[in-house]
């Protein structure tokens, strides 16, 4: 199990523009429509997908 966190900790992002785009088009609604904040950057990445640090 410890391999596989390891694994996922490391593994790269991808641009956030295309990670924005994706929430934006799920949806529905604009960034700032959703959220008073939200980090420009992932503060972490899996082979699933990124986390963005955000407040509604």
């Amino acid at each position: 199990m410890y391999a596989l966190n390891s694994e996922q900790d490391a593994s790269p992002t991808f641009p956030d523009a295309e990670a924005f785009a994706c929430i934006k088009k799920e949806l529905g609604l604009s960034l700032d429509s959703i959220y008073s904040s939200i980090s420009l950057s992932p503060i972490a990445a899996t082979s699933l997908g990124q986390v963005y640090k955000a407040q509604s």
